[in-house]
């Protein structure tokens, strides 16, 4: 049976069909064939038979690629449900914009009043300032110093201005005495970035980098050894922009192209 669905055939429905050219084969045609796509398309009822025809060629393709996907989807979904409970993946909800109120709200119930919005606001501009101006520029000399390792990750140099925020939030939580601008001070990674290494390089390499931030005036803050993470794997370092007091982040990891 043949379902049309607002084809050019629709017309003729009803009619007597035995007298309409039968589709033409193209998976077998040869250059030397008569029917020349010219002619094909000179003819009408010809043409509506070559629509039909690569309809039931979409229709049976699409129809496979469909039940391969749907087969596939359970496999998937269970996939990634355990990549989720080995991670802690939680579902981010964007923010709901409450216009009027100055205040910013976020993914489960996170709120910033008004007045910390704006101190936040302020803080993150000052910080991607500062960061433009010094920071970066002393990063990417350091990179350039050793070309067996990489400077990755650099387009996400900054972290996004509703996750800064969420973590703020987190750090005023009500029985926090932190001002807004401490708890934007406190978040260690608003500026970050990653030097990957190979793997017969890599201690040298640390070691290397941070005598060479230290050489470009930042000071070393604190370090924390990630290497039994399942999620960030490498040596993390936090440092200070002595003039602004400005942190940044950096990490150490292993390149898997090298």
């Amino acid at each position: 049976m043949e379902i049309e669905r607002g084809d050019a055939d629709a017309p003729r429905r009803g009619r007597d069909r035995s007298d309409q050219p039968e589709p033409i084969d193209r998976e077998n045609r040869t250059p030397t064939d008569a029917d020349s796509d010219a002619a094909v398309l000179a003819d009408p009822e010809r043409l509506a038979a070559e629509h039909r025809a690569y309809r039931a060629i979409v229709g049976r393709d699409y129809g496979a690629a469909r039940d391969q996907w749907a087969e596939a989807v359970p496999e998937l979904q269970a996939a990634w449900g355990k990549i989720k409970e080995k991670y802690g993946y939680e579902e981010r909800e964007e923010p709901t914009p409450q216009p009027g109120d100055g205040a910013w709200h976020g993914r489960g119930g996170r709120r910033l009043d008004a007045a910390q919005n704006d101190e936040i606001d302020r803080g993150y501009a000052r910080i991607r300032e500062i960061a433009e101006r010094t920071i970066i520029p002393g990063v990417l000399s350091v990179a350039a110093e050793d070309t067996t390792r990489q400077l990755a990750g650099f387009d996400n140099r900054f972290k996004g201005e509703d996750r800064l925020k969420e973590k703020v939030a987190d750090l005023l939580e009500p029985s926090s005495e932190l001002s807004a601008a401490e708890a934007l001070d406190a978040v260690s990674d608003a500026v970050r970035f990653t030097y990957t290494h190979s793997e017969t390089r890599y201690t040298q390499g640390v070691s290397n980098d941070v005598e060479r931030l230290k050489a470009r005036g930042f000071e070393f803050d604190r370090l924390k050894n990630t290497w039994t993470s399942d999620q960030y794997k490498g040596i993390n370092t936090q440092w200070l922009e002595p003039e602004s007091g400005v942190r940044t982040r950096r990490r150490e990891a292993i390149s898997r192209t090298t």
